[in-house]
């Protein structure tokens, strides 16, 4: 609150000998206030040294004890000895005490809260506490208000009593702005705001906008309401910071709020993911080697029909050669059921049970085998499947469940004993990568994986203990990417999640992958995540230049290898030091994929859908401002779009891209028959439903872009 004093003070001091001491110490001009409690209490005392800033201290004193019009500062010195006349003139006395402006809390109400009363004299202090008892008398009715005190006449004459005059301006509504807005309407937006300028401020219908803005579905984040001082008419402007969704459901009563066009270059979906996938913490095996393993599974399972391991070996390889295995899992659920109980037994019940999809049976078969070492870390690989899938509107209960055996797992990964298998390490790997990626989930389970560095260095020391031994190629490259892509997802999260010492540990580790479990000659393999995992390795490293070329080779012998493309974005705009500095890397990258592809040193579909990804990502990253060059860079990515669809009809994420560079253009409508051919292709895709409701809806279809968005909406 605002105090109007209109009070002077003056000091005055003269100079003295600096050696002398204070013999007296008089104090004139007291009338009402007790000298005997000011000499008591008075920071300066007869027979200390005298200093120049002790006596300027003391009037300092005086003056804030608010009782005084003005206070003054003599010396008369003797030689050796000064005396200080310390001389005030006090402040009038109160003649009454007025209250204006009030209109929501009457003077009558706030009079006996008031300290300051008829017949006192004149308490500067006073009045800042009466200024607060007023304001919070009209915070606790939620209020806000501005309170000044004004005297009548001015409080300059001692023997002239005054009136004072409490000023309440109670603060109302000004403009109230919701910002940034990047597809909502402006000229709707009073349709979202129940706050009306000229109303009186009130607390709760403040928070109570907030919530109505948040339970639109329109914004992925509504700020507290934040404000201003007032203006000089007791004009309070209100200020809601937002994040527009990126993916707002919209409905019949919310579309009209939408310019959808704007919705359409605002809508985020992915174009670079680079993704490590469960099936990469598996030792890779050709098609010809899965066959011949399928092969021998499925014999040993006809010699022995009720054998259950030898089913679930049957079972493994199907799923692993891409083919139906729900049959063999339901062999093999049978001969577990009339299997001796083992731990074994209920891990295998559990893997296919979750296959089959009977989660609840699968949880309760893995728990079982948490209780034996041999089985523990895969089952509780195989329970944190299980949890997520059972995860739904984050429930607490299913959240605990997770945090569970997230925070068991990592003991039960730390525990593991030495000597380990491959397929051991696999496993313990296997459970730390999808606990680190929950993590990423933000579903409150960060605080156990705080936890995991024994865990982390568990999984170090058996990449050491297994590097020893003798290791085929394959299964050095298998250890090279386990560490690759564990470290992938620590590196991901930060120190937040992942404690320094890990990621510490796993930098030693990449290094020694990068030259002795990832060669860089991959003549021979047919491993479609081998240059993956070599470009990924040197992302990690810190050398994007190597990342590239890596890429580039990998492309030169698997040219449709998706998985390469986003390593060799990610290098372009993650890792580079600035926006001029990845605009210059973009284009740079452009106009060699261009030069390979005319020469057609690079040929293939990969190389086009990559041209298209990287004239994206240069429109993407391209200032606002420049409209043309970020047009220009989005026909391009249109153009080599086309021609990746032209090459090959079939893949999906060729469309998926198209349909972006045409939703990014002036006419978002035309990606509707793209992301339809995309659902056509792959129904289960992801980001579609929704790039495809959009899309309709920019096409002008708008009973049809609201019943998919109804739809979307109720999964």
């Amino acid at each position: 609150m605002r105090i109007v004093r209109g009070l002077l003070f003056v000091g005055l001091l003269m100079s003295a000998a600096p050696a002398a001491n204070i013999r007296h110490i008089d104090l004139e001009g007291f009338q009402r206030v007790s000298v005997g409690a000011i000499r008591k209490d008075l920071p300066l005392k007869p027979g200390q040294p005298f200093a120049a800033e002790e006596v300027e201290r003391a009037v300092d004193w005086l003056c804030a004890l608010g009782l005084f019009v003005s206070v003054k500062a003599e010396t008369r010195d003797s030689g050796q000895i000064v005396d200080v006349i310390l001389s005030v003139v006090e402040n009038p006395l109160v003649k009454t005490v007025r209250i204006e402006g009030n209109t929501h809390i009457s003077s009558a109400a706030l009079r006996p809260l008031l300290k300051t009363q008829p017949r006192q004299l004149l308490d500067r202090r006073l009045l800042s506490q009466d200024a607060v008892v007023i304001g919070q008398a009209y915070l606790a009715d939620g209020l806000r208000v501005v309170v000044e005190a004004a005297f009548d006449p001015p409080p300059d004459k001692p023997d002239v009593p005054v009136q004072v005059i409490y000023r309440i301006t109670e603060l109302r509504l000004g403009e109230v702005r919701v910002e940034p807005l990047h597809y909502l309407r402006r000229d709707r937006l009073p349709e979202l705001l129940v706050l009306q300028p000229g109303e009186l401020v009130r607390d709760k219908e403040l928070i109570a906008q907030q919530r109505r803005l948040a339970a639109t579905g329109l914004f992925r984040s509504v700020s507290q309401p934040v404000t201003a001082d007032p203006g000089p008419d007791g004009r309070l402007d209100v200020r809601y910071n937002v994040a527009e969704a990126e993916h707002p459901l919209l409905t019949a009563e919310t579309l009209p709020l939408v310019e959808v066009n704007a919705l359409c270059r605002y809508a985020r979906f992915t174009a670079v993911d680079v993704a490590v996938e469960l099936r990469d913490f598996e030792v890779y095996r050709s098609p010809a080697e899965t066959e011949q393993a399928l092969a021998s599974a499925t014999a040993a399972a006809r010699a022995s029909p009720n054998d259950a391991e030898a089913l679930y070996q049957r079972f493994r390889w199907l799923h692993r050669a891409g083919q139906d295995a729900a049959p063999a899992a339901r062999d093999c659920r049978r001969a577990l059921a009339a299997a001796p109980a083992t731990a074994l037994t209920h891990l295998r019940g559990g893997q296919v049970l979750h296959y089959l999809g009977e989660r609840q049976a699968a949880g309760s078969e893995l728990e079982a085998a948490t209780g034996d070492p041999a089985t523990r870390v895969a089952a509780y690989a195989g329970l944190l499947d299980v949890r997520m899938a059972d995860l739904h509107n984050r429930d607490e209960a299913a959240l605990e469940k997770l945090r569970q055996a997230v925070l068991k797992g990592i003991d039960a990964v730390a525990a593991m004993p030495g000597n380990l298998t491959m397929e051991q390490l696999s496993e313990g790997f296997r459970f730390y990568y999808t606990a680190l990626t929950i993590s990423l989930l933000r579903l409150h389970v960060e605080a156990p994986l705080r936890l995991d560095g024994a865990g982390a260095r568990r999984l170090m020391e058996g990449v050491y203990e297994l590097s020893q031994r003798g290791l085929s190629a394959a299964e050095a490259r298998h250890l090279g990417r386990m560490v690759t892509a564990a470290a992938f997802a620590a590196k991901a999260i930060g120190e937040e999640v992942c404690p320094p010492e890990v990621w510490t540990g796993f930098q030693q580790l990449l290094d020694a992958a990068g030259s002795k479990l990832l060669p860089r000659d991959l003549t021979g393999t047919d491993d479609p995540a081998a240059w993956f995992y070599v470009a990924l390795n040197e992302v990690l490293r810190n050398d994007p230049a190597a990342a590239r070329a890596a890429v580039l080779a990998g492309l030169q012998r698997q040219p449709d290898n998706e998985r390469l493309l986003d390593v060799y974005l990610l290098t372009c705009v993650g890792q580079v030091s600035s926006e001029e500095h990845t605009i210059d890397l973009l284009r740079a990258s452009i106009q060699a994929l261009q030069r390979k592809l005319v020469d057609q040193s690079l040929p293939g579909w990969g190389p086009l859908l990559l041209l298209a990804k990287l004239n994206l990502a240069l429109r993407d990253n391209l200032p606002a401002r420049d409209t043309a060059g970020r047009e220009e860079a989005r026909q391009a990515a249109e153009s080599a779009a086309r021609n990746a669809v032209a090459a090959d009809p079939s893949r999906v994420a060729g469309w998926w891209i198209l349909g972006l560079a045409q939703m990014k253009g002036p006419n978002p409508g035309a990606a509707r028959a793209t992301y339809q051919k995309v659902v056509d292709l792959n129904p289960r895709y992801r980001e579609c439903g929704y790039a495809l409701a959009l899309s309709t809806l920019a096409a002008g279809d708008t009973a049809g872009g609201l019943a998919a968005m109804k739809t979307l909406a109720g999964h």
